[in-house]
């Protein structure tokens, strides 16, 4: 008896049987950082830590990590695994960890997979899975955006606020990101503060890919120049947590904080918006796989019917 044989048996009757809460869990795959920012994390998640099993792995979709945190789970009984992947878009990592978890025969992430290379190791696990991500794509992230511009906005009428983030190097997924964050800016122009801003602006600068994040900092730049024709210019950190190397970049281009423009550099987390948007994916996720097995038993039973 072969042991892949075994393995695919027990995976097709975990696609039929029902599962208890103890034999669901749930792999949480954050950037990972610095301490300070993998604190931050483990702050946002820790109040769902006693309703699901939880494993993390960091980093950007090693396999490795990802065998190690679904293992654990299936070692506690786990037979239904939600992977969550903690970035700013829902098609962030998609490809190279479906791919991973088995979930697709081919890699489409080209930003987290060398072409030339060899394909990255699959998962062996009899577990099935679901797959979210994308918490800037969260409606309810205008809230913490929100409360981040009034802490440090001092007289609205005469500041130029500006939302910067990480962004991509493609450029349609980059396009989407800015369309996100202007669909966000939408939202919290309907707040009494924020229509009393002078302008209130989006910008990407492209962290990890220097001809383009040249060109996207020379554009933040003249958005601060010009900012500051008209008075405060406010920077707002549009990222999970801290400031990134905003600043330095700045630097680079002639610009200095204090000088030229302040930023609120807190980022999103910890805040509750974020714990909220992990429940409800989670949640979601699970009834999903609820419906998928009651769907399956049913076409089952339909044939059988149907045989007679």
């Amino acid at each position: 008896q072969h042991a892949n044989l075994l393995l695919w048996l027990k995976k097709t009757a975990n696609a039929y049987l029902p599962a208890s809460p103890q034999q669901t869990g749930v792999v949480i795959m954050p950037h990972g950082a610095t301490q300070p920012y993998n604190d931050v994390v483990e702050q946002v998640i820790a109040p769902l830590q006693s309703a699901y099993r939880i494993e993390m792995a960091y980093g950007m979709g090693d396999p490795f990590v990802i065998q190690r945190a679904v293992s654990r789970l299936e070692a506690k009984g786990v037979r239904r695994i939600v992977f969550v992947r903690l970035y700013s878009l829902s098609d962030q990592m998609k490809g190279l960890t479906d791919y991973i978890l088995g979930l697709s025969d081919s890699l489409s992430d080209s930003h987290s997979h060398d072409e030339a290379s060899s394909p990255p190791h699959q998962v062996r696990s009899s577990a099935l899975f679901s797959t979210f991500g994308g918490y800037e794509e969260n409606p309810a992230i205008a809230e913490i955006l929100h409360e981040r511009i009034v802490e440090a906005s001092q007289k609205p009428s005469e500041e130029t606020i500006i939302l910067v983030a990480h962004g991509s190097g493609d450029d349609g997924a980059d396009a989407r990101w800015l369309a996100g964050m202007n669909r966000q800016i939408e939202r919290l122009r309907e707040d009494p503060h924020c229509k009393k801003l002078r302008r209130l602006l989006a910008v990407t600068v492209r962290e990890d890919w220097p001809d383009k994040r040249k060109e996207a900092v020379g554009r933040l730049a003249e958005m601060i120049q010009e900012g500051k024709q008209g008075g405060r210019v406010l920077l707002i950190s549009n990222r999970l947590y801290g400031g990134g190397p905003y600043e330095k970049f700045l630097e680079d281009a002639g610009l200095k904080k204090g000088a030229d423009y302040e930023m609120n550099a807190q980022g999103f987390a910890p805040h509750p918006v974020i714990t909220r948007w992990l429940a409800a994916g989670i949640e979601k996720a699970l009834q999903a796989f609820d419906q998928g097995s009651a769907d399956r038993l049913s076409a089952e039973a339909l044939k059988h019917i149907s045989a007679k």
